[in-house]
C-alpha cells in the first residue's frame, strides 16, 4: 500500500481537481503497469494518458495547480516503485459492501499495459499469463470466459480467495519477470538493496521532462516566460524549458 501521507494527498488533489474518470484504485493500478511493463514508459507518454479521457479533461486554472498534480503524481509513483522494491507492496482495492473488489484496480493495470502492448503480447510466456491471470479476470470475467474458456473460468471461480491473493502478489512477481537480470546485478554489487537508487534516477529524468508532459503543451493553459518553469527547476521558465520558444 502506499505511504498515509502520500495517498491522502494526491487523493485531495484529484478530489479537488474534480476529476471523476481517474479514482485512486484505477490510478495505483495503472502506475504499477506503467512501472511493470516490459521496457521503460517515459513520463511524457503515461503523464498525458492521465490529463483528459475521452469525455473529460484535467481543467487546471494556473501554473501553480498544474505543480502540485504533477508533483504529487511523481511522488505517488516513485512511493509505488519503493513498495515494488522494499518486498512492501500491495494493490490499493476499494472494498464495496464490505468485500473486496479489485476490478477497477485491475481495469487501471490493464489500461496501463496497452502503452506497451505489443510487448506484453510478443513475451506473454506461461510465467508471465500465470502472473497476468488473476488481473485478467478480475477485470473482465466475461471477455476472460470468452477467450480463454469456460473450463479455466470455472476453475478460478472455485477457489476466488485462491486467485485474489494471487493477485496480491502479481505485481512484484512481474517486476522481477521483466528486471530479473537488471535485479541481479543489483544484487550482486550489494548495494540496491540499501539504496534504490532507481527513485533518484526517476526524479531526475521527471524534472527534466515535466515541462514537455505537462498541460502548458496540451493546450490547456499557457506558462508565462516570468512565470516558474513548470519543470520544477526553480528557474523562470524562459531561463530553462522555455528557452528557445
Amino acid at each position: 500500500m502506499p505511504t498515509q501521507k502520500i495517498y491522502d494527498n494526491m487523493e485531495h488533489i484529484i478530489t479537488k481537481l474534480n476529476v471523476s474518470y481517474l479514482p485512486m484504485d484505477v490510478l495505483h493500478g495503472f502506475l504499477s503497469a506503467v512501472i511493470c511493463s516490459p521496457t521503460i514508459v517515459l513520463p511524457s507518454e503515461w503523464l498525458p494518458v492521465l490529463l483528459e479521457d475521452e469525455n473529460d479533461k484535467i481543467d487546471f486554472k494556473n501554473i501553480k495547480q498544474a505543480e502540485k498534480f504533477i508533483g504529487a503524481l511523481m511522488e505517488f509513483y516513485n512511493d509505488i516503485l519503493n513498495d515494488i522494491l522494499n518486498d512492501e507492496y500491495s494493490p490499493y482495492i476499494r472494498s464495496t459492501d464490505d468485500k473486496l473488489d479489485p476490478r477497477f484496480w485491475c481495469h487501471g493495470f490493464s489500461f496501463g499495459m496497452t502503452l506497451r502492448i505489443d510487448e506484453w503480447q510478443d513475451d506473454l510466456s506461461d510465467e508471465l499469463f500465470e502472473y497476468l491471470i488473476p488481473i485478467y479476470y478480475f477485470a473482465d470475467p466475461e471477455t476472460f470466459i470468452a477467450e480463454f474458456g469456460d473450463d479455466l473460468a470455472a476453475e478460478l471461480q472455485a477457489d476466488i480467495d485462491g486467485l485474489l491473493e494471487d493477485l496480491m502478489y502479481a505485481v512484484p512477481a512481474i517486476y522481477v519477470f521483466w528486471n530479473e537480470d537488471e535485479l541481479l546485478e543489483e544484487d550482486d554489487n550489494d548495494d540496491w538493496i540499501d539504496e534504490p537508487d532507481v527513485t533518484s534516477d526517476l526524479d531526475d529524468l521527471d524534472r527534466i521532462s515535466r515541462a514537455s508532459i505537462s498541460p502548458l503543451n496540451t493546450g490547456v493553459f499557457k506558462v508565462g516566460r516570468n512565470e516558474p518553469c513548470p519543470c520544477g527547476s526553480g528557474k523562470k521558465y524562459k531561463n530553462c524549458c522555455g528557452r528557445g520558444h
